[in-house]
């Protein structure tokens, strides 16, 4: 079978910028994030990268060892899978590099806004929590005024009380 994936180590800042070209991503996808959550860690980190027919669909990887096995994670943040299409090779590309690596367990996701559930089984999404995201590039004002009432007296409280803090 071709191999349609690389991985691009932490150190390699040049070829993980240029992977996350044309890519969604968050900060938690950037090499300087993920630089910083290895040096805090001393755990391997990687971008998993798979790339066919003009699709890109990556994740960073945190590589853990434990009495001579490894597991997989996402490094602190929210990152995940995310990508700028689809592709039907993919998830049978990504199981075999988890073979091939002999990983016993694997803590991944799929980034909350950029990843698509099309690139695995239904059967293997789980959601097991909420996140809240704020649109930041409208006005403060216009942000405010979106917001429900109760949201707002909220804010407007703590906007008194946070000079005493």
């Amino acid at each position: 079978m071709n191999q349609f994936y690389t991985t691009i180590d932490v150190f390699e800042k040049e070829k993980w910028n240029r992977a996350l070209e044309d890519v969604p991503h968050a900060f938690s996808h950037t090499v300087d994030h993920c630089k910083s959550v290895h040096i805090n860690t001393g755990n391997r980190i990687f971008l998993f990268l798979f790339e066919k027919d003009d699709v890109k669909i990556c994740c960073p990887i945190m590589e853990r060892n434990f009495n001579g096995r490894k597991d997989i994670a996402k490094p602190f943040g929210i990152s995940g899978f995310t990508g700028n299409g689809t592709h039907p090779d993919f998830h049978k590309t990504w199981l075999n590099f988890v073979k091939k690596r002999r990983y016993i367990t694997g803590y991944t996701g799929l980034h909350p806004l950029f990843g698509d559930k099309s690139w695995f089984p239904q059967k293997n999404i789980f959601s097991h929590a909420t996140i809240q995201v704020l649109n930041l590039r409208p006005s403060v004002k216009s942000i405010l005024k979106n917001m429900s009432g109760g949201r707002r007296r909220q804010l407007n409280k703590w906007s008194k009380t946070k000079d005493k803090l």
